[in-house]
């Protein structure tokens, strides 16, 4: 694993014991790397540039015919030229570039096009919504968000596996071309940077309401910061 960490809330988190955190509604999780000119491994000195804000979806308690007859509300689609564009340069990059599979029990999370306009996706527990300075901040909310979808009733609940390759391409889509095409982009993110554990602490076949716990496992020593 690389030597890429985390801030979670403005405090450095490296890899080893403290690097697996409890995550709650709201809480902020940044890619960053040392200002220093020699490095340094210190959260002190260190500069964001891509923040998550951990955003829990589904409500604590549930019942699964309500979220059956949800309604969903309609986002604000971008021009369909513009839609169309941005689309075929993510699939084009998709087959021009080389997609890492998860590890077992892991996955890389759902997230939505310009393309895909008001559409809503299933069984989302939680997503993680992308913003700083080197993100295209034009770009529709949803379109940032990146999603951890698990069907109700699951016996094995996956982890989701952030890093530099698993989702190849929603960074395309968010990422502004003069980071991701330069050095400064692998020096943020790493191949497997941290992972986001669900833990459903009820019975999802029983009508109890659903209770859930999250945790933040960083992979690598450089770590990151939350909030």
């Amino acid at each position: 694993l690389s030597l890429n960490g985390v801030l979670h809330n403005s405090k450095y988190t490296g890899q080893g014991e403290e690097g697996e955190k409890v995550l709650q509604h709201g809480d902020v999780i940044a890619l960053a790397i040392s200002a220093e000119v020699g490095g340094g491994q210190g959260g002190s000195m260190r500069k964001p540039f891509i923040v998550f804000a951990f955003e829990i979806v589904r409500p604590l308690s549930p019942p699964p015919e309500e979220l059956a007859g949800a309604a969903q509300v309609a986002l604000p689609s971008p021009p369909p030229q513009q839609q169309q564009q941005q689309q075929q340069e993510a699939d084009d990059e998709l087959m021009r570039q080389e997609v890492r599979t998860p590890p077992d029990n892991c996955v890389v999370g759902c997230s939505r096009s310009n393309s895909d306009g008001p559409s809503a996706l299933e069984d989302v527990i939680f997503c993680l919504e992308v913003h700083g300075e080197d993100v295209d901040m034009g770009l529709p909310t949803e379109v940032r968000q990146l999603c951890f979808c698990c069907e109700h009733g699951a016996s094995v609940i996956p982890a989701l596996r952030i890093g530099r390759g698993y989702q190849h391409s929603f960074w395309q889509r968010i990422v502004r071309p003069e980071c991701l095409n330069s050095k400064r982009w692998a020096a943020m993110i790493a191949s497997d940077h941290f992972e986001i554990c669900s833990i459903r602490r009820t019975n999802p076949m029983s009508a109890e309401p659903q209770d859930w716990r999250f945790r933040l496992h960083v992979l690598g020593s450089i770590g990151l910061t939350v909030n």
